[in-house]
């Protein structure tokens, strides 16, 4: 059994002990949510700015305007375009022509956030950028897809030239082998067999124009 005595003086050695924890503890808490709320808005500005980017991008491949910089938080968002023509290696600068055609160009974006008004909480600054290819060449029409793929293309041409010869080797064989059942024997024309699968309200109405 314990003296009350030695229970006595060791209550009162610990009077105010809570206390001085709690004034250690409750400042080392608040700075750890002020730090979790500061990287959060952090990562969400920088959200911002990754889709300002993005669709500034977008808009200015389609020849229309931003949406005004307030709605995204940037502060300062500028555009770029440079031609591509160059950027292509010899090798491949042919082929680059015969698939994009000329005036292949590169738009990008760049959005960059605003600086902090007090100096003591100054944020980093945080720029996005996006980079979107202008006048790549996209089909128009089922029709215009297979015109491209079909015109003579260095790239194609030589995917076209070993896939029919695989495809002649194996037709024998696979001929014997899907009479008995009734299939049709091998077609080398594969082009004709994508008509009409892309839906048509998911087309650019615009006139095909044929290069």
């Amino acid at each position: 059994m314990i003296p009350s005595s030695v229970c006595t003086n060791h209550v009162a050695r610990q009077q105010g002990q809570a206390i001085v924890e709690a004034l250690l503890v409750l400042p080392l808490m608040a700075v750890l949510i002020w730090g979790v709320t500061w990287v959060g808005g952090l990562q969400f500005s920088a959200q911002q700015l990754a889709h300002a980017s993005r669709k500034a991008a977008m808009a200015g491949a389609l020849g229309q305007h931003a949406t005004p910089l307030h709605s995204f938080g940037a502060a300062r968002q500028t555009r770029q375009m440079r031609d591509l023509d160059g950027v292509a290696t010899p090798s491949l600068s042919r082929l680059q022509r015969e698939w994009f055609g000329e005036g292949l160009r590169l738009m990008s974006v760049y959005a960059q956030s605003a600086h902090s008004s007090s100096a003591a909480l100054r944020s980093p600054s945080i720029t996005r950028h996006t980079h979107v290819a202008v006048g790549s060449g996209h089909a128009l029409s089922d029709h215009d897809a297979r015109h491209r793929i079909a015109k003579p293309s260095d790239g194609w041409r030589r995917a076209e030239q070993m896939s029919l010869a695989a495809a002649h080797r194996m037709a024998p064989q696979l001929q014997r082998t899907d009479r008995p059942w009734g299939r049709p024997a091998l077609r080398t024309d594969w082009l004709s067999g994508w008509a009409d699968v892309v839906p048509q309200g998911r087309l650019t109405p615009q006139q095909e124009q044929f290069r």
